[in-house]
C-alpha cells in the first residue's frame, strides 16, 4: 500500500487516505463527530442529570453510568466534549444556580449551599469568591441594587408627567 502511494504522484490519491473530518471541505457534521467524544444524545443526558442532581453528591461513575461508558473513558470524552472535566463542569454549574438562587430569593446563604450541593455557607463563600470575585452577600447587595435602579427608571419613564392632563380619572 505504501508502494501504491509512493508511485502514485497525484494529490486526489493521497487526499483518498485523509480520514473525511479533517478534509477542507468536509461535512460540518462530520468534522462535529470527533473519535473519544460524546455524541449529542449522551451531551444531552448528562446535562440534563446534572442539572437535575446538583443538589445531591455527583460522581464519575453516576455520570458515566447516564451515558452507559466506562469511567475512564466517559472523563476522557467528556474532557474532549466541553473543555473542561466533569469536576468543573459541575462546580460551575453549582456556582451558576447559587447565583440565580441569590439573585431572586431571599434564602439564606447556608439554605442556598445546600441547594447548590455545597457542604455548607462556608463552602459557597469560598468557591463564591473564587469563581466571581466577591461573596456571596456582596454580590446579591450590588445585584439588587441594580435591580432596583432599573426599576426606579422603569417607574420614572412610566411616571405621568407634570405637563400631561389629567381626565377621566388617568393621565394621557
Amino acid at each position: 500500500m505504501i508502494s501504491y502511494l509512493e508511485n502514485s504522484r497525484s494529490p486526489e490519491t493521497f487526499v483518498a487516505y485523509i480520514p473525511d473530518c479533517t478534509r477542507p471541505n468536509a461535512d460540518p457534521i462530520q468534522k462535529a463527530r470527533k473519535r473519544g467524544t460524546l455524541a449529542p444524545w449522551q451531551r444531552k443526558r448528562v446535562v440534563d442529570f446534572i442539572g437535575a442532581n446538583l443538589s445531591s453528591h455527583i460522581t464519575i461513575d453516576d455520570l458515566a453510568r447516564v451515558v452507559r461508558l466506562s469511567s475512564s473513558h466517559f472523563a476522557a470524552a467528556f474532557k474532549t466534549a466541553f473543555n473542561q472535566s466533569p469536576y468543573q463542569y459541575v462546580l460551575r454549574s453549582r456556582m451558576g444556580r447559587a447565583k440565580e438562587l441569590l439573585r431572586v430569593t431571599d434564602r439564606p446563604l447556608c439554605d442556598i449551599a445546600i441547594d447548590c450541593g455545597l457542604a455548607d455557607q462556608a463552602h459557597l463563600c469560598r468557591l463564591f469568591r473564587r469563581h466571581f470575585g466577591s461573596t456571596p452577600k456582596a454580590w446579591r447587595k450590588s445585584t439588587a441594587r441594580h435591580i432596583l435602579q432599573q426599576k426606579d427608571l422603569a417607574s420614572y419613564a412610566n411616571a405621568a408627567s407634570p405637563y400631561d392632563t389629567y381626565s377621566n380619572g388617568s393621565y394621557t
